[in-house]
């Protein structure tokens, strides 16, 4: 009979080559099943992004193996006390599972569940959030008795299928139908200059984005009992593995000031050149209901 292992946490800066290479095999079993079509990250860039510090979160990644096999892996985080948001979200804890598929049904989701109860428990956590696309996920959350909070789509855009035309009429139009307001893009890290001005917009949009039943509460990037804002961005930016534009849409109002209408990031991934990825941050409510009323 096969011995298995308990979970052990894992030190990606002190970790031999074994660890990588079973890890790197176990990441390709989770993308070929999860997402199949997607352009698998390099396995220098992956490793690069996991040995990365976080300015902001506490982080745990343990794995489970059997005979030199990565059979089941869980990464978790929770604020660190003294940064931004963690007196409104310091009963939070983020986790992410995964059992490869000829590994399940042996308890080992169910050892990583109390070996995460242990962590909220050291933290003062109260409430775990875990995502997921696959229905196995959704069938092992659903045992568990966890409760949906949080639904959400990913959209697919064939570059080469764009009606570029109607795109190009769609830049000639907006400015004449919106003339009070203006598209501002930054190619890299939002100038510190701007920080001041644009931090407490972001709250405001983030705070206003529609959510039912959301765990998080209210954000605060500029309140003056946490860091001030200009630190946040200036960690958030060396954070960053690359540069990512941010843009910006923003209308003048008569009384000089200026209120951010709606932000996102365009990100192509360093290492691929037939995909990008576009997160829309966030609109505020005010312009949402503009877009009903067109």
């Amino acid at each position: 009979m096969k011995a298995y292992h308990l979970p052990v946490r894992v030190d990606f800066k002190s970790d031999s080559r074994d660890f990588w290479k079973r890890y790197h095999e176990f990441r390709r079993v989770r993308q070929h099943e999860s997402r199949p079509d997607d352009p698998l990250r390099p396995d220098e860039l992956e490793e690069k992004q996991l040995m990365r510090e976080s300015a902001f979160d506490i982080r745990y990644r343990y794995e489970f193996t059997q005979d030199g096999r990565l059979l089941g892996w869980l990464s978790g985080s929770t604020s660190k006390p003294g940064t931004p948001g963690h007196d409104s979200n310091k009963h939070l804890f983020w986790a992410d599972l995964y059992v490869r598929p000829d590994a399940r049904r042996r308890g080992i989701g169910t050892s990583f569940m109390a070996l995460l109860l242990e962590l909220m428990d050291a933290h003062g956590c109260t409430i775990v959030g875990i995502g997921t696309e696959d229905d196995s996920g959704h069938a092992f959350l659903k045992w568990l008795g966890a409760e949906a909070k949080l639904s959400g789509a990913e959209n697919r855009l064939k570059l080469a299928d764009v009606d570029w035309k109607m795109v190009d009429r769609w830049a000639i139009e907006g400015p004449r139908r919106s003339p009070a307001t203006r598209l501002e893009i930054y190619d890299g890290p939002l100038p510190e200059g701007m920080w001041n001005d644009y931090a407490p917009q972001l709250s405001s949009m983030l705070n206003g984005s529609p959510e039912s039943g959301r765990m998080r509460k209210a954000a605060d990037w500029a309140s003056g009992s946490r860091p001030p804002c200009s630190r946040i961005f200036k960690r958030s930016t060396r954070m960053r593995a690359g540069s990512q534009p941010i843009t910006r849409v923003r209308t003048h109002r008569c009384w000089r000031s200026t209120r951010s209408l709606g932000s996102s990031s365009f990100v192509p991934p360093p290492n691929i050149r037939s995909a990008a990825t576009t997160l829309p941050r966030a609109s505020h409510p005010c312009r949402r209901e503009r877009a009903k009323a067109l």
